[in-house]
């Protein structure tokens, strides 16, 4: 059973290289010069709360955001090493992987424009897109659960349990998320003799695989209450 359609021949096809290729040059161009900025805006803000995660410190929460957007600036921080230039290299890498899954969204002629435009709108037009935004993680689990529901066959349960997964992953990124989530499953259901019940369960239970790991993990380093303060409270404010 394959994840993703004809991927193989989409990963080996002719000229896909050179693509890639582009995509990556022109990447480099537009972020070459934002590798030495300082962090500054919601970058900041995230990686100082971080920082402090990856201490054991969770008394520091001044942001409300869910906490997977924070596990990114984790890893990003702990493989940085205190480097700025090297954090601003891999606080970059988001946008290139999400352009490069955004290419293998589009079907037509001119798709190489598609993640060319991302790349560009995602750095100069988003404010503070220079640097590492919340907008940049979330698109990666929103792009690879559209490439999953992609002329989806009827029996294929694996693929309804990822879309969960990874719709769960964006909405312990960015809470409003929620709406997608809701918006697919209300579709589902609208159209479930072509999808069976059965998938529509298995959705469900790859989002209710994810929440449940979270809070388990949170309940063993008994900071339940800071996954409640961060992921719920904003819904109420």
């Amino acid at each position: 059973m394959k994840i993703f359609k004809n991927s193989s021949e989409y990963f080996f096809s002719k000229g896909i290289y050179f693509k890639l290729f582009f995509i990556f040059a022109f990447f480099l161009i537009l972020k070459i010069p934002t590798f030495n900025l300082a962090i500054k805006g919601d970058i900041e803000t995230y990686a100082i709360i971080a920082n402090n995660f990856l201490n054991g410190d969770f008394s520091s929460l001044n942001e409300n955001k869910p906490p997977l957007l924070y596990l990114s600036y984790m890893l990003i921080i702990f493989f940085s090493k205190n480097n700025l230039l090297l954090f601003n290299i891999l606080s970059s890498l988001p946008i290139l992987i999400g352009a490069i899954l955004l290419y293998h969204c589009c079907e037509n002629r001119n798709k190489i424009l598609a993640p060319i435009i991302y790349i560009f709108s995602s750095t100069y037009l988003i404010h503070g897109g220079k640097n590492l935004q919340s907008e940049h993680i979330v698109i990666i689990p929103i792009i690879i659960s559209y490439l999953l529901l992609k002329n989806i066959e009827k029996e294929n349960f694996i693929k309804f349990f990822l879309v969960g997964v990874f719709i769960s992953i964006a909405i312990f990124i960015r809470q409003n998320i929620s709406i997608l989530y809701i918006g697919i499953l209300f579709y589902l259901l609208i159209n479930y003799k072509n999808f069976t019940i059965k998938n529509i369960i298995f959705y469900l239970f790859g989002s209710f695989i994810v929440t449940v790991i979270i809070i388990i993990f949170f309940f063993s380093i008994n900071e339940l209450n800071f996954l409640i303060t961060t992921f719920l409270s904003p819904l109420y404010l």
